[in-house]
């Protein structure tokens, strides 16, 4: 049978047409998401044949790395719109540690011929669910673009969102991450059904809502229920829903956080609701499942993937060309957009504020002025609310969601680079346990999973740091963090001498950025003290690795700025200045070797 370019091909009760993108079961359309369709077509084209998972990914993927968890959503998507849920599989059958395989004969249909019927006896699928007592709205935003760069994501939120052990979920990220967008789809996949789990999905925007004692009208008004006299609106809802399982997203939940009790209720006295919420801050209830979202892929140190397959270049790219620019049309502009993406920490909103300057500047150009400012991540895209045109919009609403202690502990942690521990945190900042774990809940910072360092997205930093200029604090944090690192580097002087240091250069390799910062800091203010007791480990970690070109660069600084200093007389920076040439001209002899 010929698999070429025909219209319409035929399996068991359905009919796949692949022109106009449709699967019909006796004549009925069958709602199948984009990338599951793709998958049908996969499947069927190559009826008989064992496709690995690995082939599937490639095909239905080919710009992006997922993992296998994602096909296996679209497995079970597939499955539940063909009603292949039986032990015997009629259409696709799993080959263990191989992939799958379609196994009902296809037959291929001439364009002309007609749309059939039931060419088998009709598959008996589980009943649906009664029919809730009024007519439930079904609409969600209309999205005008893609979805791009979070397919990893999407099928992890789907995958709690279909498991009745997790009724609340909370995507929880600063502003400008692309909670909103990932919900929607979210909703949308769900709405078609996936893994025996199709509710009724009612979206409610809260960013305009005054006051969380308005939350319930919100709720009600999405549901259509009118009125609900004489008892509760979570009895109402349940009533109203019948049995009918229900997705209702909250979206900016941050604007009513005094209301998260009120989800507690509904979720106790009515059975089926789920609740997704996104959110900058955490709701803190027992029942909540927290999902917090980073950037999209971009560059890091180290990484070997291709750079079309980031995230973060493959939004830019999109966004860019809806303006009429073609960004893979030049490789150099598809390495800047790669390095932007990396500036931004893959931030979705920075990302497409970013390529909103395609038209005016090179990207190039772009690059530089994000180096220069963050001022200059802003657009005048009348689609976009007014709070979204630029970030520090974005980063201005989420102050005003600290309060003045932690603004201030905020503030003083900006001086930190590359992260910090806890102990760092607590004498540099003042930042104690408490504390932390407020602005985590507020997804100011976030905990590494493994190694409990604390890290900050880069612009949120940026953004601080410019609000700790702007105070009579920033000496004070920034001359503790320099002391604290001096200390640091001192305490790891006898091991970096020792045969095995490892663990030490270990330790400094990881505080690097701060150690950078914190020595630039002690030279600018001209801490003899500091200096002197942390340059001679930073001496010896440069020797150990072998990092000529940079100790080259840091000492021939030092002994410039100090020999120049107003105390340059003294015995003290007289001796560092010593040390910093003796170290140069050692680093400078070995660089010179080494070339």
């Amino acid at each position: 049978m010929s698999r070429g370019a025909e219209q319409f091909y035929t399996f068991g009760s359905f009919q796949l047409d692949r022109v106009e993108r449709q699967l019909l079961r006796e004549g009925a359309p069958v709602p199948l998401t984009g990338k599951v369709f793709d998958l049908l077509e996969l499947l069927a084209m190559n009826g008989g044949r064992a496709l690995s998972k690995q082939e599937l990914m490639s095909a239905l993927w080919p710009d992006v790395v997922v993992e296998e968890n994602n096909l296996a959503v679209h497995i079970a998507a597939l499955r539940k719109a063909l009603g292949d849920l039986g032990s015997e599989r009629r259409y696709i059958e799993t080959l263990p540690r191989r992939g799958y395989r379609f196994v009902a004969p296809v037959t291929a249909l001439a364009a002309s011929a007609p749309r059939v019927g039931a060419l088998e006896p009709t598959l008996h699928t589980a009943p649906e669910p009664a029919p809730p007592v009024w007519p439930l709205p079904r609409s969600l935003p209309v999205q005008t673009t893609p979805f791009v760069g979070r397919d990893a994501e999407l099928a992890r939120l789907v995958r709690l969102l279909a498991d009745p052990e997790h009724r609340l979920i909370t995507l929880l990220a600063p502003g400008g991450m692309g909670k909103s967008r990932l919900a929607l789809e979210a909703g949308r996949v769900l709405a078609s059904g996936v893994e025996g789990f199709r509710p009724v999905v009612v979206w409610v925007e809260l960013a305009a809502l005054a006051s969380a004692e308005l939350l319930p009208s919100a709720v009600a008004q999405a549901f259509g229920l009118e009125s609900w006299a004489g008892e509760s609106l979570a009895a109402a809802l349940s009533r109203a829903l019948a049995g009918q399982p229900a997705l209702l997203v909250l979206d900016n939940f941050e604007h009513v956080l005094a209301g998260a009790a009120f989800l507690s209720q509904l979720l106790e006295r009515v059975p089926g609701l789920t609740l997704l919420v996104t959110s900058r801050e955490a709701l803190r209830l027992q029942i909540e499942t927290l999902l917090p979202l980073l950037g999209l892929s971009a560059p890091q140190a180290g990484m070997q993937t291709a750079t079309l397959e980031l995230g973060s270049v493959r939004l830019f790219a999109q966004s860019a060309a809806r303006l009429g620019f073609d960004l893979l049309a030049r490789p150099e502009d598809v390495a800047a957009a790669a390095r932007i993406g990396g500036l931004l920490e893959g931030l979705p909103l920075g990302i497409l504020l970013a390529a909103s300057w395609v038209n005016v500047l090179s990207v190039q150009e772009i690059e530089a002025e994000i180096r220069h400012s963050l001022d200059f991540l802003r657009a005048d895209l009348i689609d976009l609310p007014e709070r979204q045109r630029s970030l520090q919009a974005v980063f201005e609403q989420t102050w005003q969601l600290l309060d003045p202690d932690e603004a201030a502990v905020c503030c003083a942690l900006s001086v930190f680079r590359g992260g910090f521990t806890r102990s760092a945190a607590e004498t540099v900042a003042d930042a104690v346990p408490a504390t932390l774990a407020r602005l985590s809940n507020k997804s100011l910072v976030r905990r590494e999973q493994h190694g409990g360092r604390y890290q900050v997205h880069e612009l949120l930093r940026q953004y601080a740091a410019q609000r700790l200029q702007q105070s009579d604090a920033e000496l004070g944090a920034r001359d503790r963090h320099a002391d604290y690192f001096a200390r640091y580097l001192e305490a790891r002087e006898s091991d970096l001498r020792a045969r095995n240091p490892a663990s030490a250069l270990r330790d400094i390799e990881i505080e690097i950025g701060n150690v950078r910062a914190a020595f630039r800091w002690m030279l600018e203010r001209q801490q003899m003290n500091q200096v002197s007791r942390s340059i001679e480990a930073l001496n010896l970690f440069y020797e150990r690795r072998a990092a000529h070109g940079e100790a080259v660069s840091v000492f021939s600084d030092a002994a410039t700025g100090l020999s120049g200093s107003s105390q340059s007389t003294t015995h003290e920076t007289a001796k560092v200045v010593r040390m910093a040439l003796r170290s140069l001209a050692a680093h400078a002899s070995r660089q010179g070797l080494a070339r």
